[in-house]
């Protein structure tokens, strides 16, 4: 890319909108039981979660903990909420990012054009990811994601260590949640550094980007506290079902318009 894809303003701006948008959410999956969450598709809703030692904080802890006025810059809101994590591990996570920094997103899509290009779009969807904080491990520790994903990073220095496809921890062990390695040793998520000698380590610096495919095991590392944001391409999908929601929203719009001028 010939420019950042993104800056630290337009990344505070966008959280701004962010923070807005939680607080007028009367819906906040986190703040329902499992059994009653509402149930809507990622690539339809934008989802906040801020997480102390890898637990999720419900709406009212978490609502002081994001922008207000009284944050100027992103350097020094990164600064208050590294602060009020004190020694705790912290992490905020927003998908669908891409609805408020608009700019930002029209970047990511010139920067996927070749890509698809060469090998098509994606049966599912893409989306635009926000990861800012300070950890020794990504929540819930090592894990194989849905899609193939283009890290940016934007401040900070972080690490990524992926285990490549399947051949690494393909059995789940019964009754424990535990994985199974290539050389037989039983081990938790959380346990991941046990068996680094198989990992990929990968190392970034601002202005860098990390990529792995679907399928690929892979945790994230973060000592300092750090910015980055994610592009991840959904590779499993319906896109025809994706075009009939796309084409019921628009006539449910262009209906509410005809409304209204009549």
């Amino acid at each position: 890319m010939s420019q950042p894809l993104a800056s630290s303003e337009e990344i505070f701006i966008a959280l701004q909108s962010v923070a807005r948008q939680f607080r007028d959410d009367t819906e906040r999956p986190s703040d329902h039981p499992p059994n009653m969450r509402p149930v809507e598709s990622e690539e339809r809703r934008s989802e906040v979660k801020l997480l102390f030692n890898s637990m999720r904080l419900l709406g009212a802890e978490a609502d002081p903990l994001l922008p207000n006025l009284s944050d100027i810059s992103l350097d020094q809101y990164s600064e208050r909420l590294s602060r009020a994590a004190a020694h705790r591990d912290v992490l905020l996570y927003v998908t669908g990012f891409q609805r408020y920094a608009p700019d930002v997103w029209e970047r990511a899509c010139r920067f996927l054009a070749p890509l698809y290009e060469m090998v098509g779009m994606p049966a599912g969807y893409a989306g635009l990811e926000l990861f800012m904080g300070r950890y020794a491990t990504t929540p819930g520790g090592v894990h194989r994601g849905r899609g193939t994903n283009f890290h940016f990073l934007i401040s900070g220095h972080k690490k990524m260590y992926v285990w490549p496809r399947s051949q690494f921890w393909i059995a789940p062990v019964a009754h424990g949640g535990s994985y199974r390695s290539p050389r037989g040793t039983d081990f938790h998520p959380l346990q991941w550094r046990e068996d680094l000698d198989d990992a990929v380590t990968l190392s970034a610096a601002p202005g860098d980007v990390f990529h792995w495919a679907i399928d690929h095991w892979h945790v994230g590392e973060s000592p300092e506290f750090s910015v980055s944001l994610n592009i991840a391409l959904y590779l499993q999908g319906n896109p025809w079902k994706l075009l009939e929601t796309g084409l019921s929203a628009a006539v449910d719009a262009s209906e509410s318009c005809v409304i209204s001028l009549s």
